[in-house]
């Protein structure tokens, strides 16, 4: 005779018995898209602006593979790492700023598509977003990061919905 225990009988539980089923709340999406956001207003000349700072930065670090003109000519996708590259510089210049996006939210324009972005310090995609802690400093702080105009403020500006 062995030592071992004989494995346990499986019965069938009775509807009484069974583990009652709890409901989990389901997690929202990782970057869901608000309908409105609060900041600032970034058009195409700031981001031409930074982009051409993107360049110069390039150039001067890079490894020299490409000229000045050429570099001129890759604008188009300058303009578009912008749209990411923006955020990162603002909040890695600004550590206390809340970080509410990764990247540019786009405006609509009836006739021009997506024009202007904007570089959101809340929106109403999720509750943390919307009530982000602000202060007048991080607005100020923010603004000079971005190279805006004296007294530039941010606005409430409604998103796009797809």
């Amino acid at each position: 005779m062995s030592d071992v225990p004989a494995p346990a009988q499986s019965q069938p539980e009775s509807s009484s018995s069974r583990p009652r089923v709890r409901h989990v709340a389901i997690e929202p999406l990782p970057n869901p898209e608000p309908t409105l956001a609060f900041g600032f207003v970034i058009d195409d000349e700031c981001r031409l602006r930074w982009a051409r700072d993107f360049i110069e930065e390039y150039l001067q670090h890079g490894d020299g593979a490409y000229s000045r003109e050429k570099c001129e000519s890759m604008m188009r996708a300058f303009l578009v790492t912008a749209i990411t590259a923006i955020p990162n510089r603002v909040y890695n210049a600004l550590p206390d700023v809340p970080r509410v996006r990764w990247d540019l939210l786009p405006i609509a324009h009836k006739k021009h598509g997506f024009h202007n972005f904007v570089f959101a310090l809340r929106d109403n995609s999720t509750h943390q977003r919307l009530h982000a802690p602000l202060i007048p400093e991080h607005i100020e702080a923010v603004r000079k990061a971005l190279g805006l105009p004296e007294g530039e403020q941010p606005k409430w500006v409604r998103m796009p919905v797809f």
